[in-house]
């Protein structure tokens, strides 16, 4: 067995165990695909100024991150992920594919954002 192997079989594990269900919708919301993600949410500096030791012009804040696995999911721009019935994310960008996923910066979707969605998102259990 290969290196390469052992680390998508590696990556493929760490999925499974870390994933929770989640519910796709294109852009349109004419699309609905099951899938599983794992939500990250990294903290990331934004200024004229990164890099440097006294952060004078920079800001700091939480950069939401979904990944999926490719054969089961193809995000767009636009699409939404909804995790829970108050828990959606909208996809802002889209990552190239990493062998078995692709991850997008997404944006958390707000309590109006979700009322205001036509069809209502539905979330991952619900039939």
């Amino acid at each position: 067995m290969s290196i390469r192997d052992l680390r998508t079989k590696a990556r493929s594990s760490l999925h499974k165990a870390m994933s929770i269900p989640a519910v796709y919708y294109s852009e349109d919301r004419l699309t609905q695909v099951e899938c599983t993600v794992r939500v990250h949410n990294r903290t990331q500096g934004f200024g004229d100024m990164t890099g440097f030791d006294y952060q004078p012009a920079e800001r700091i804040t939480t950069v939401p991150e979904i990944v999926a696995l490719a054969a089961e999911v193809s995000p767009s721009r636009g699409g939404v992920f909804s995790l829970a019935a108050d828990e959606a994310y909208e996809v802002e960008v889209v990552m190239p594919r990493d062998g078995l996923t692709v991850s997008s910066q997404v944006t958390r979707m707000s309590a109006s954002e979700l009322a205001s969605e036509d069809p209502t998102l539905t979330f991952p259990g619900a039939s």
